[in-house]
C-alpha cells in the first residue's frame, strides 16, 4: 500500500455511478475520508434497508439519480462537474431479484455504453474503471431469488458485456501503446466480494449470525460446504484506489489492462470456522452450533471464468485487517446499528480506524 495514497486522492474529482449499491456506499465514504471530491450518479435507491441511508452518505456526495439511458445528466456532470477519475458500478448490484432481463440489460448495458462515451469525449477525465463484482462468487447470485440457470445466465451476462464493453472502447479508442497521445486508462477491475457493514443482501449469513447473537438465540447453524473470503470492503476499496492510483500516474503500458484482485488462501473460511470463531469472540452467549450440510451452486475457492483467464491476477498485496478483524468489524457494525448508534459517524469512524492501524 502506498503511503502517499491519501495525498493522491485529496481534492481529485471523482464520479461514482453505482454510488448508492452497498460497495458504492463504503467507497463514497472511504474517498470522502481521503478529502476527494464526490458525484454519484444511480438509477435507483436500493430497497430499505440499505447502507446508503443509513449512513447518510448522500450527505457527502452530490447525488443524482435518474434512469440509465439519460445521457442529459451525465452530460451535465461532465460539463460542470469535470470528473478526472470515473469508477463504474452496476446499480442493480444488491437487488437484482427485483429486475427482468431488459431492465437488467439496460441498466448494465447501456448504463455503461453512456458513462463510456461520455468519458471518451471529456477533456478531463483520465481513468475509468469498471468495477465487477465476482458474481461466481456466492455473494451475489446465491443471493438472489432467480432459481433458473437461464435466468443466472441472463443476469451473469449482462455484467460481462460491460466487461466486453470496456475493453472494446479501450482497443478502439485508447490503446495503451498510444497513451502519451489521448493519456486515458479504460479498465475493467473485478473484485472478490467482501464482508462489511451495511450488507443487507439476501442469505448474508454473517449479518444473520449477528441478528442471532444480539437475540441471545441459543443455536447457530454452519454449512461446512458455504465459505466466505474474509475479506473487508475497507480493504477491497483501498486496493481498487491502489489501482486507480497506478492508471492515473502515468502509467506504465503493460499496466493498462483487465485485472481481478484475488485474495489470500487464508481469509476464505467456512461458516463452521466462522461460528467457532463468533463462540470465542463472544463467550458469554452460550450458544451450541450445528452443522448443517446443505449444497451450494458455486464455492469461491473454485469458481473461474474461462474468459478471465487473461486477466491480470492482483495478489501482491496484505489486507489491513486478518480474517479475524474483519469479521469482527462486520458484526460490531450490525450490532451498533442495533443500539441505535449514528451509523454515518460509526462507519466514518471505522474508517479512520483502518486509515491508522
Amino acid at each position: 500500500m502506498r503511503d502517499d495514497l491519501q495525498d493522491f486522492f485529496y481534492n481529485k474529482r471523482i464520479l461514482v455511478t453505482g454510488h448508492v449499491t452497498y460497495l458504492g456506499a463504503w467507497l463514497c465514504m472511504l474517498l470522502s475520508k481521503m478529502g476527494a471530491k464526490l458525484t454519484g450518479l444511480s438509477i435507483q435507491k436500493p430497497e430499505n434497508p440499505n447502507l446508503y441511508e443509513e449512513a447518510d452518505v448522500h450527505e457527502i456526495v452530490h447525488a443524482y439519480i435518474d434512469k440509465a439511458n439519460n445521457t442529459d445528466v451525465l452530460d451535465r456532470i461532465n460539463r460542470e462537474f469535470q470528473p478526472e477519475i470515473v469508477i463504474q458500478l452496476s446499480s442493480v448490484c444488491g437487488y437484482i431479484e427485483n429486475f427482468d432481463p431488459k431492465d437488467i440489460y439496460t441498466s448494465n448495458l447501456l448504463g455503461t455504453l453512456n458513462t463510456l462515451e461520455t468519458s471518451r469525449q471529456s477533456n478531463h477525465v483520465r481513468v475509468l474503471v469498471n468495477l465487477i463484482p465476482d458474481y461466481l462468487d456466492n455473494a451475489i447470485l446465491r443471493k438472489c431469488d432467480k432459481k433458473k440457470i437461464g435466468e443466472i445466465d441472463l443476469i451473469m451476462g449482462s455484467f460481462r458485456s460491460t466487461e466486453f464493453l470496456t475493453t472494446g472502447y479501450r482497443n478502439a479508442y485508447f490503446n495503451p501503446n498510444q497513451y502519451d497521445r489521448h493519456q486515458k486508462s479504460f479498465v475493467n477491475l473485478s473484485i472478490i466480494n467482501p464482508i462489511g457493514g451495511g450488507d443487507w443482501s439476501k442469505n448474508n449469513s454473517l449479518k444473520h449470525y449477528a441478528t442471532l447473537l444480539k437475540q441471545n438465540k441459543k443455536e447457530l447453524v454452519a454449512n461446512p460446504d458455504s465459505y466466505y473470503s474474509l475479506i473487508h470492503v475497507l480493504d477491497i476499496m483501498m486496493k481498487v484506489l491502489d489501482t486507480i492510483y497506478t492508471l492515473y500516474a502515468p502509467p506504465v503500458q503493460n499496466e493498462i489492462v483487465d485485472s481481478k484482485i484475488i485474495g489470500s488462501k487464508l481469509s476464505l473460511k467456512d461458516e463452521v470456522w466462522i461460528t467457532h470463531f463468533l463462540k470465542e469472540l463472544y463467550p458469554d452467549k452460550n450458544f451450541t452450533i450445528k452443522t448443517e450440510q446443505k449444497p451450494v451452486s458455486n464455492n469461491p475457492a473454485t469458481a473461474e471464468l474461462s474468459y478471465m483467464s487473461d486477466y491480470r491476477q492482483i495478489n501482491d498485496w496484505i489486507p489491513r485487517w486478518d480474517a479475524e478483524t474483519a469479521l469482527t468489524k462486520t458484526i460490531e457494525w450490525f450490532q451498533a446499528r442495533e443500539r441505535g448508534a449514528n451509523m454515518q459517524r460509526y462507519s466514518l469512524n471505522q474508517i479512520d480506524e483502518f486509515l491508522n492501524c
